[in-house]
């Protein structure tokens, strides 16, 4: 029986198996990484679900002192960068 008496029959050989194999392999590992990452989405809410959050008031006393510790350190830092500039400019005088 050959494909010429018979068009529509389509013979099977190991490439066409081999390649359904890969193509079913592919799929699985598609399959797996799908089921990892929402694995890791539901890890991650019910680990968000246990942490404890500070209050309207603690956050607004922390961003305070953040805010008056970042200008200290900027007046300090600009301080020194202008002692260090005329200090400079004086010995290259």
């Amino acid at each position: 029986m050959s494909n010429k008496q018979f068009p529509q029959a389509k013979r099977f050989n190991n490439s066409d198996k081999d390649n359904k194999v890969h193509v079913l392999k592919r799929q699985l590992e598609i399959m797996k990484k799908v089921k990892q990452s929402l694995k890791y989405f539901i890890e991650s809410k019910n680990e968000l679900l246990k942490v404890v959050w500070p209050d309207r008031r603690t956050t607004l006393n922390m961003t305070i002192a953040v805010i008056i510790i970042s200008g200290a350190v900027a007046i300090f830092l600009g301080a020194v960068d202008f002692v260090l500039l005329k200090g400079l400019s004086f010995i290259l005088k």
